[in-house]
């Protein structure tokens, strides 16, 4: 298992980019698969159990902002200017032993190495527990999570199959940490303020962890790549999609994460 699928995704609708990763997920034979992409236009999605009531779905829609619900858990999260991964594993993998918080710190190493080696001060949140759910992914970061100065700057989730599993991070580049306050329905304008505020306070952009210097999407792609290349001695081979894979996201565009009624089931 020391050679894994590279795919540089690109950008893509939050639809198709939840396809995707499903169809990886379904069809994993063996080789594990490391994803990156963006996405196109910016997205807001809900974890695979979220109620859909969270949502603000009239500003979502002034703002020309898609919507679409993971096949992994965890609160809401505003994919904009972002690098966004997804690794699928086969569940007899290394990585993928033991429990749901050793396999979360295992990547959260490579992750803070990545960030590390680009010149971040990152960390990984130590603690016996995590925080309550919140109804947006950042609002506080939880056992094993990378975070700089204290704030949250990598969410991650997670989807266990009996075959496989598969995780997706989400990192900002940039932007306002609480941009997403304005697209979820808090009970009044007092409630959506002091969830800013949260997010302000728990929460970090790569340009601002990096102090002001300038850090592209390409290299914090090619630093993970890196990262998990040095620890775990693999061979990445650049790849697309299979047939199968193909044919599995297709059908489960159409059929789950484009279809609204699937997406706001709850």
């Amino acid at each position: 298992m020391r050679q894994w699928r590279l795919i540089q995704g690109g950008p893509a609708t939050g639809a198709r980019n939840m396809a995707v990763d499903e169809a990886l997920l379904v069809e994993m034979l063996g080789r594990p698969v490391l994803r990156f992409y963006n996405w196109n236009p910016y997205c807001l999605s809900l974890g695979y159990g979220q109620r859909c009531s969270v949502v603000h779905r009239k500003r979502l829609a002034e703002r020309g902002y898609s919507l679409v619900r993971r096949p992994s858990g965890g609160g809401a999260i505003l994919h904009a200017q972002e690098v966004t991964w997804c690794l699928v594993l086969p569940a007899n993998h290394p990585l993928a032993a033991g429990s749901i918080d050793e396999g979360y710190r295992r990547i959260a190493v490579v992750m803070r190495e990545a960030m590390q080696s680009l010149g971040i001060a990152a960390f990984l949140r130590e603690g016996d527990a995590s925080p309550r759910a919140r109804a947006a992914c950042f609002e506080a970061p939880a056992w094993h999570e990378l975070v700089v100065y204290g704030r949250k700057l990598l969410g991650c989730a997670r989807v266990q199959r009996r075959h496989a599993l598969l995780q997706h991070g989400s990192l900002p580049l940039a932007g306002d940490v609480a941009a997403i306050s304005a697209l979820l329905d808090y009970p009044d304008a007092l409630a959506r303020e002091e969830a800013a505020l949260r997010l302000r306070n728990q929460a970090i952009t790569l340009a601002d962890a990096s102090q002001g210097t300038a850090v592209r999407a390409g290299q914090v792609t090619q630093a993970i790549v890196d990262a998990f290349r040095a620890r775990y001695d693999l061979e990445f081979v650049e790849s697309g999609l299979t047939t199968a894979e193909q044919e599995r996201a297709q059908v489960l565009e159409a059929d789950r994460y484009g279809n609204p009624d699937w997406v706001c089931r709850r």
